[in-house]
């Protein structure tokens, strides 16, 4: 399968508000938002844990490509062939943003615009983009998470986009890092 047909990228590019992420509506160049789908159809994470997203253009890509994606966990790669170790496994992303806003003058808001503050908005906006099965939400802040017992063991792909400060970042990935098993990541 493969999703990134032309109504799917006018839709991400119209409905996730994609900012600094060298995107372009006119000839619907989703920017780094091909990387999103490119790294996580490569290495076919089980889990992705995206730490803030002003409304969802990180998160809609990666669970794009969960979706697209024919299982989790690659066993071998092979000459011409990939061999998964969880073929027709589903991966699921873990967004974690506790919906601060700038607008409303939320402290440590980085730019947020309050997108994530009401749960069924927040479901509608998944099915638009038919990945409700691959995605959930947690309203929270990082800190929050990493002491919920939703935040998993493991993670395979990691990417940091809610408090761009040193400290921030640094308390996000030593955070997931402790708690981890194992832990790819990015920002």
């Amino acid at each position: 399968m493969f999703t990134l047909d032309s109504d799917f990228l006018e839709a991400v590019l119209r409905g996730t508000l994609p900012s600094y992420q060298a995107t372009s509506l006119e000839d619907q160049n989703l920017g780094y938002g091909f990387l999103f789908y490119a790294f996580a159809r490569l290495i076919r994470p089980a889990t992705v844990v995206v730490l803030g997203s002003k409304a969802g253009f990180s998160a809609v890509l990666f669970a794009a490509a969960l979706r697209d994606n024919s299982g989790t966990t690659i066993a071998e790669v092979a000459c011409y062939s990939t061999i998964l170790a969880r073929p027709g496994a589903k991966g699921m992303v873990h967004l974690v943003d506790p919906s601060y806003s700038e607008k409303r003058g939320d402290p440590n808001h980085w730019h947020g615009v309050g997108f994530w503050n009401d749960a069924q908005s927040v479901q509608k906006h998944w099915q638009r983009f038919g990945i409700s099965d691959y995605v959930r939400h947690y309203k929270m802040t990082s800190q929050e998470f990493l002491n919920d017992c939703a935040c998993p063991s493991v993670v395979d792909l990691l990417y940091i986009d809610g408090d761009y400060s040193y400290e921030g970042i640094r308390h996000d990935f030593d955070g997931l890092d402790r708690k981890s098993t194992r832990l790819n990541s990015s920002h």
